[in-house]
């Protein structure tokens, strides 16, 4: 059994929070993060955002920002999905509870589209199917078909259940492909944070017995994925920052290299590519630079991108969300249109 200050460590340096939050927790979370002085509100001596955006998502000029005002504001930046959704689909069954995913078909296609799949973060306890990353949903406009899935929110120490389902869900897209029309011979996996993580376990543990599971059946089909983009996920648990020390006891050194991505690497992996934060606090750049020497070390397809000053997530400035859908569009074209 782990150690509550295991799971708890982890659990909560890994928790993720977006602009494009998806409820009012979310949004309270960040006004109470700059309320210095606990009024329930932002001013614009606590503001620590852009100052010129103060002003915009102070809708009533009052010299403070609400939790209703940012939740409009926030509102406002997201752009509809310019796609053909199928909502809430099931691709297994545990305990009773539906596992659910979502799928992004691009319109008008003229052939059936290769398929990609996000993974969310959240620390393995948060999040949803709904938290997809822009640019990579953006790859709906270019041709390819995006499918976002929900796992059981387990934590730490349900990464192996949640690895079974994660892997569930690539057999049922595989499964189901010309039932949902999209083309799933080769498949592209992307996530981050936790869903880093996620897919840098599925991309190098194809074919490990001990990681695979048997829900949701189809077990005939394949769970390896044939490239894998990797936003700021940890790749290796014996050496995560205040986690490290608490790893004296065999069982949890065994636990942790279960689910550590960099202990499967070989020779059969799929290509990675990697964004990473030089000043991310919450999972250091030398989680990416261990995963990337190995694949190196191995003679494996590699590329990092080390965003000079970024913390655990990018803004637009530091990552501008074109930029990064028009490098995975070159990845995916690259590795899976073949």
């Amino acid at each position: 059994m782990l150690r509550p200050v295991f799971s708890a460590m982890l659990i909560t340096g890994l928790a993720i929070t977006t602009l494009a939050a998806q409820n009012d927790r979310r949004i309270n979370n960040m006004i109470s993060r700059q309320d210095s002085d606990k009024d329930g509100k932002i001013s614009k001596q606590e503001w620590r955002w852009r100052k010129e955006n103060f002003d915009k998502i102070d809708i009533n000029k009052d010299g403070y920002i609400t939790a209703d005002e940012l939740q409009k504001s926030l509102s406002g930046l997201r752009r509809p999905v310019d796609a053909d959704i199928i909502k809430n689909v099931t691709y297994a069954t545990v305990g009773g509870k539906k596992m659910l995913l979502d799928i992004y078909m691009p319109k008008n296609s003229k052939k059936p589209p290769v398929l990609l799949v996000w993974i969310h973060g959240g620390g393995w306890r948060n999040g949803s199917k709904n938290n997809v990353n822009r640019s990579f949903l953006d790859l709906v406009k270019e041709g390819y078909a995006v499918a976002s899935i929900d796992y059981q929110l387990l934590g730490v120490p349900g990464i192996p259940q949640i690895t079974y389902e994660c892997k569930s869900a690539i057999r049922f897209l595989r499964a189901n492909a010309k039932k949902y029309g999209y083309n799933a011979d080769r498949i592209g996996i992307g996530g981050s944070s936790a869903g880093g993580h996620l897919v840098l376990l599925l991309g190098t543990s194809g074919g490990v017995k001990k990681l695979e599971g048997e829900v949701g059946g189809n077990l005939d089909q394949s769970s390896s994925v044939q490239a894998v983009v990797d936003f700021f996920g940890p790749s290796d648990m014996l050496t995560q920052p205040k986690v490290k020390q608490q790893l004296t006891n065999k069982v949890f050194i065994e636990f942790a290299r279960l689910i550590s991505p960099v202990v499967y690497v070989d020779k059969n992996d799929p290509p990675l590519l990697i964004y990473h934060g030089t000043a991310d606090r919450t999972v250091p750049i030398q989680q990416s630079r261990i995963i990337y020497d190995k694949y190196k070390e191995l003679g494996l397809e590699v590329t990092k991108h080390e965003i000079e000053g970024a913390g655990h997530g990018f803004k637009p400035a530091e990552l501008p969300p074109d930029k990064a859908t028009k490098e995975m569009k070159e990845f995916f074209d690259k590795h899976l249109l073949k």
